[in-house]
């Protein structure tokens, strides 16, 4: 597959071959038009936990997760977009799944595209950053973090306390299936785009305890990149409730100073008024005046005509 290198003891040997054999990262050669693996190096060999020869007569389908239709279809976009990356989910032979990024060059050997594969584990990046561990645990938010297919891998003690799961019932599960009411089908879709897309997501919505409670939340949601690769999704809810309440609480009380038959007037600790309420101004002649201060407003009292 290589040239030919004459070391200086006269031995013929493949350093090409060599190297490829030798290389830190699993490597795979495959053959684009079907998927055959043609080569596998023994850090290949270890990682998938195959024997060179058993690679050798499988395909990349049959180490992928998602459907060949999937496949194919992540390769298209990746030439339409000029990358020689993709972002995998592969299966090893003890079944244990790993996200994994792939770097795949063109190369021509005897007239034929082959492609020279580089896989790397991505599956711990997340796990193993202390700094974003801290935040996740200390948080004083919900949080939910998922894979590339939107299926949770953790949540943190605050999203158990909100949403009234157990950490071991949500993993695996998809948010739709955990929090969405019904007939919100169209939202996770639509959200789901959006973080495919790069983009992060802020929304005021509703969504749904374990016990079917309807919850006011403000979502943020953002796609996490380790190296070009969209390895997890980060979803924070902070509860609406309590500002809702306070709002609701603000509302009745300016109700009650509005139809109080007692003049209620509302000043700044400056004695600047704020406000009145119109029994101030059937008891004094006074109405209210609104002037703009800056980017404030505030209140003066100003005589009532008539």
């Amino acid at each position: 597959m290589a040239p030919i290198i004459q070391s200086q003891d006269g031995c013929e040997e493949n350093l090409y071959y060599t190297l490829f054999e030798q290389h830190h990262l699993p490597v795979l050669i495959i053959r684009p038009v079907d998927g055959q693996i043609i080569e596998a190096n023994q850090t290949a060999c270890q990682f998938y936990q195959y024997e060179k020869e058993t690679l050798k007569r499988m395909t990349i389908f049959d180490i992928n997760t998602l459907p060949m239709a999937s496949v194919k279809q992540k390769i298209a976009e990746a030439k339409r977009k000029k990358e020689r990356y993709f972002q995998f989910r592969h299966r090893l032979k003890d079944g244990r799944i790993r996200e994994v990024k792939v770097n795949s060059i063109p190369v021509t050997f005897r007239g034929k595209t082959l492609l020279f594969s580089l896989v790397t584990d991505v599956t711990d990046l997340l796990e193993n950053n202390s700094y974003f561990n801290v935040l996740f645990e200390q948080s004083p938010y919900a949080i939910m973090v998922m894979d590339q297919e939107y299926r949770v891998k953790k949540v943190n003690q605050h999203f158990e306390a909100l949403f009234g799961y157990k950490h071991e019932e949500t993993i695996g599960r998809t948010p739709e299936q955990l929090i969405y009411p019904k007939g919100y089908t169209d939202l996770f879709e639509s959200n789901k785009e959006k973080i495919n897309e790069g983009m992060v997501i802020t929304q005021n919505n509703i969504r749904q305890t374990k016990s079917g409670q309807a919850i006011h939340v403000q979502l943020v949601a953002m796609p996490v990149y380790v190296d070009n690769v969209l390895l997890a999704t980060c979803a924070i809810y902070i509860d609406k409730r309590k500002e809702i309440e306070l709002k609701t609480y603000n509302q009745m009380l300016a109700s009650v100073l509005e139809n109080t038959n007692q003049g209620v007037v509302i000043t700044n600790l400056n004695g600047d008024i704020e406000w009145i309420n119109d029994a101030y101004t059937t008891i004094t002649g006074y109405t209210e005046k609104r002037r703009a201060r800056g980017k404030s407003t505030y209140f003066t009292v100003g005589k009532a005509h008539g």
